[in-house]
């Protein structure tokens, strides 16, 4: 394993390697995952895989769209398969409320042109016609919606992170990890020699054990002064 790197990303499921496989696309190459297990042996494997696009936030929504369009190529360009199936997807309205707030949604997808359809009865007996349907006011049809494999596409980004130049590590414990931060890195003279500490798993040497925020910063700042002589 590499001592030093740019940046290190600590977790080897499918944000870790989401993230490590777009800081390449941006052109990072001295960036690193670490993974205290295997990759996917965290929450990832037992995902349910479902990438939809129905989502009431403007950021959340943009992310699935470029997730069901990654999982679509990245077997392309990796030769990991994915496992992506797109089959789209339909939610129904059985109130005025619910009314409403499909066409909420909607106003935001056309804002990002994502494709939605608002349809009514006889559409969605088209679209889907083992449905029933008579107390339905309104259907929200969202033909690019999908399911993938979590570990495949995990798997797969990984891949396409290390063609892009990075670099993982299996089985390593991220006991402490200690990252510093010149002026020059971020154009402010405020935080020229300041240090910031990443916190992987709960057993730091000489630390007290962590149970919950408040404590958590109390402890490091302590740790911190008594160990590394932070002022």
């Amino acid at each position: 394993m590499k001592m030093h790197a740019r940046v290190v990303v600590i977790g080897g499921g499918a944000l870790g390697t989401g993230l490590l496989y777009f800081l390449t696309k941006e052109g990072w190459d001295d960036v690193v995952l670490v993974e205290k297990g295997e990759l996917t042996s965290g929450s990832t494997w037992h995902a349910a895989g479902l990438v939809p696009h129905f989502i009431g936030g403007l950021s959340m929504a943009k992310l699935h769209h470029v997730g069901s369009e990654l999982y679509k190529s990245l077997e392309r360009e990796t030769g990991q398969a994915t496992g992506w199936h797109g089959c789209g997807a339909i939610r129904l309205a059985l109130n005025d409320e619910e009314v409403d707030w499909f066409h909420h949604v909607k106003g935001m997808l056309d804002y990002l042109d994502i494709e939605c359809h608002l349809v009514g009865q006889e559409e969605i007996r088209t679209l889907h016609p083992l449905l029933i349907v008579d107390d339905v006011k309104m259907g929200f049809y969202t033909p690019t919606d999908g399911h993938t494999d979590p570990a495949s596409s995990t798997h797969a980004m990984a891949a396409g992170a290390r063609l892009g130049g990075s670099l993982e590590g299996r089985h390593q414990a991220t006991l402490r990890c200690l990252a510093t931060f010149s002026s020059a890195d971020i154009n402010n003279d405020i935080y020229e020699n300041s240090w910031a500490l990443v916190i992987g798993i709960n057993k730091y040497h000489k630390a007290p054990i962590l149970s919950y925020a408040v404590q958590d910063a109390q402890s490091i700042q302590s740790m911190l002064i008594e160990s590394f002589n932070y002022p």
